[in-house]
């Protein structure tokens, strides 16, 4: 089956059969389903086409483990050596700051702030997004966040008339979250509250109405982000038809916001849909076919990352839609935009394009190569390898230099020798 585009791997699933006989019973069986599905007609439901954006040939994405689209044509990625940005239009990585291990990254259009964990010690620091550009910018590092377990950031107060929304930061930090507000200060952040917990947070983040939801082992509550009403639990013990989630400690993965009384709580083995009181909504359940590496939600679909692939689910609904055979993926970020994905072993960064929109999130070039591996002008021609640049780090700290190509270190000839000098 078709991974990915362009079509470079094709993923297989190997079947051994104890005899002849029952290898062509398997034969027989599989053939008579696929008639069947084509008799049928069934409905094509795919959302998602999973997109190549970086092949196995750069080897400074081999521990890239988190990302975030800047623009259509920039990407921040983040690796155990350091921050990266991806210029696919001019097809350049430029290292940005201290070779610091990055542990998450998001961003904030809005405010032009790249928000990232970094370093032995987790701590979260605000980057301006003129340090992709090559300026000499302060990484601004935000007190007390030490250990970080995690952030996320989203709307503090909607926008009025003129005035613009305001953003918040809000960092997991053991059993309480520190909430800040983004400024326009040179500090960029100015604290305002903290918000204990019963448990450590193992996720958050924002929905409507300044509110935050927290997930911890078993449980999920909601908060006021202006701290001005009482925390909701959205998993009530004493309410039969939920109990057995407390009864067996479960790690709590995301919680998706359905309506304003509905939710979808995402835990290790099952999601459930709950009202605002803490009951089950729907009898239905959300079951994975095999234990899920990782779960986030994009476009309002749950994407559950497995070994083998990655199935979607329709969170209005509940109902599986499709499979995306990309192994042991690796989400870069809460949305599954971008992801990492060993194909053959070999690692990948790889886009989700939702083809029910007409623009792109990320602009990748459209392949060259058919599905039965010519090109467009019929011959048998490998697929062409995008070939990118390592640009140095520090555009300003060097003497004016009209001629680019100076400042240019071409893969993968030279790329052993730059890891070496780091």
């Amino acid at each position: 089956m078709m991974m990915m585009d362009p079509p470079g791997f094709r993923n297989h699933l190997p079947m051994l059969a104890d005899a002849e006989s029952e290898k062509t019973k398997w034969v027989v069986a599989l053939n008579e389903l696929h008639r069947i599905l084509k008799r049928n007609k069934l409905p094509n439901r795919a959302v998602f086409k999973p997109k190549e954006v970086m092949d196995n040939s750069i080897t400074l994405i081999k521990t890239a483990g988190s990302g975030a689209v800047i623009d259509t044509d920039r990407l921040a990625i983040g690796t155990e050596e350091g921050l990266l940005c991806i210029d696919l239009d001019r097809e350049e990585i430029a290292r940005v700051g201290e070779s610091k291990r990055i542990y998450q990254i998001d961003y904030l259009p809005e405010e032009q702030l790249l928000v990232i964990i970094c370093g032995k010690q987790h701590h979260v620091r605000l980057v301006p997004v003129r340090a992709l550009d090559g300026d000499d910018v302060e990484w601004i590092k935000v007190a007390d966040t030490k250990a970080c377990i995690s952030f996320t950031t989203g709307i503090l107060r909607q926008g009025h008339g003129t005035q613009a929304a305001v953003y918040c930061l809000c960092v997991a930090v053991k059993r309480q979250v520190l909430l800040f507000e983004i400024t326009r200060t040179k500090a960029r952040h100015k604290r305002l509250r903290d918000i204990l917990l019963p448990a450590p947070a193992q996720c958050l983040n924002v929905i409507s109405d300044g509110r935050l939801v927290v997930g911890y082992p078993s449980g999920f509550a909601v908060y006021s982000l202006m701290g001005d009403q009482h925390p909701m639990s959205l998993v009530k013990a004493e309410h039969p038809s939920i109990s057995f989630i407390t009864h067996h400690p479960l790690d709590a993965l995301r919680a998706v916001e359905i309506n304003s009384q509905e939710f979808l709580l995402v835990f290790s083995t099952l999601a459930i849909y709950v009202d605002y009181q803490g009951r089950k909504s729907r009898e239905k359940e959300i079951m994975y076919p095999t234990p899920p590496l990782a779960i986030v939600s994009y476009d309002g679909h749950l994407l559950i990352y497995s070994e083998t692939h990655v199935d979607v689910i329709d969170c209005f609904t509940g109902d599986w839609v499709q499979t995306l055979n990309l192994e042991r993926s690796i989400p870069f970020n809460h949305n599954g935009l971008l992801s990492l994905s060993f194909a053959s072993e070999q690692p990948y960064v790889v886009c989700l394009r939702n083809i029910n929109k007409v623009c792109d999130a990320v602009n990748v070039p459209e392949s060259e190569v058919t599905l039965g591996g010519q090109n467009r002008a019929g011959s048998n021609q490998p697929r062409t390898r995008r070939r990118f640049s390592v640009r140095e780090n520090n555009r300003t700290s060097k003497p004016a230099n009209n001629d680019r190509r100076s400042n240019i270190f071409f893969l993968p000839d030279l790329l052993n020798s730059i890891d070496t000098k780091k």
